[in-house]
């Protein structure tokens, strides 16, 4: 019984502790790690003049080639493929099918080097984000209650925790920004990441030219 009442509070507490803790008591390495990249689940592709809703499935491959795959339906299955995450740098071979259809619909505002900004950062935030799978080290100093300042190979990320959730973004000089939020912490980790593509000169606030949001089971 009193085994059977012991177990019953430490449940509670746990419950209590998942729930109520801020994030910004939580290591910034705890907090990248619980962002999910791989696996499956829901998404939404949003432009400023369409929408997708897909299934997907991201998978990391033994030779550090990340693969996402959506069912979009009417259109099937259509792939986004970053070869060699490991590498800093590495020559894409032809766009693939997901890829193009983002290559599109950004060339739709008549910007040929936004999908160009798009490809690279994605690139730099999965492989910073998937830095432990890849067998290297990130470092993270916290700047202010709610920033770190984050390097990772030779790139400077930014990482911006409030009580729920927190973002993360390069830092570049491009005029573009890709920028990523965590949200809805479980257990282990945050069951929503969004991409959200925006011009420097005017913020988020405005729009975003394209938004990603992935749904993980």
């Amino acid at each position: 019984m009193k085994f059977l009442i012991l177990a019953m509070l430490l449940m509670t507490s746990c419950s209590l502790f998942k729930t109520n803790t801020s994030l910004k008591t939580v290591s910034a390495e705890k907090l990248l790690k619980g962002m999910k990249i791989v696996g499956e689940g829901r998404g939404r592709l949003s432009f400023k003049q369409q929408q997708y809703l897909f299934s997907f499935d991201a998978v990391l491959k033994e030779n550090k080639d990340w693969i996402f795959a959506a069912i979009i339906p009417l259109h099937g299955e259509e792939v986004l493929v970053l070869r060699s995450l490991d590498q800093t740098q590495i020559a894409q071979k032809s766009a693939r099918s997901l890829e193009a259809r983002i290559e599109q619909e950004l060339a739709l505002e008549s910007k040929d080097e936004m999908a160009e900004s798009f490809m690279q950062d994605l690139r730099s935030l999965n492989s910073f984000l998937l830095a432990s799978e890849l067998g290297h080290q990130r470092i993270c100093h916290e700047s202010s209650p709610e920033v770190y300042q984050c390097t990772f190979k030779e790139s400077q990320f930014q990482l911006f925790v409030t009580d729920k959730d927190i973002r993360v973004k390069k830092i570049t000089r491009s005029p573009y920004v890709l920028e990523v939020h965590a949200q809805n912490l479980t257990d282990s980790f945050f069951t929503k990441t969004s991409y959200h593509f925006y011009s420097r000169e005017i913020g988020p606030e405005l729009g975003s030219h394209l938004d990603l949001e992935l749904f993980w089971k």
